[in-house]
């Protein structure tokens, strides 16, 4: 966990940072198991880490659906590919209303194979 959000009904929410520089996909071999109050931000940086001046694109998904999103590579790595989120994650992409509201009725994702 990297971050905590107490709501105004004194709700905790909690966030795991999922970094990347570059353009392919993002580790997630340590997932915690999925909690209604948990959420995984997976932030890339564009290729442009350094320029401050660039913000980064955010995903917010919930834990429950992060599972959803990820592959298994022949290399033995869990990881949710860049691509995925990019083509079918538009209800994740800067999604921080849903820390907000005990009520976050959201479409799940459709997974993959």
């Amino acid at each position: 966990m990297d971050a905590v959000v107490v709501r105004d009904d004194d709700i905790a929410i909690t966030i795991d940072v999922k970094g990347l520089a570059g353009a392919t996909s993002w580790p997630v071999d340590n997932l915690p198991r999925p909690q209604p109050t948990h959420f995984i931000a997976f932030v890339r940086y564009q290729r442009k880490i350094h320029d401050v001046t660039v913000a980064p694109v955010v995903y917010l998904v919930p834990s429950a659906d992060a599972e959803a999103l990820a592959y298994h590579s022949p290399k033995g790595r869990k990881v949710v590919p860049y691509s995925w989120l990019k083509k079918d994650g538009a209800k994740y992409q800067d999604a921080w209303h849903v820390l907000k509201t005990k009520d976050r009725k959201r479409a799940g994702p459709q997974g993959r194979k």
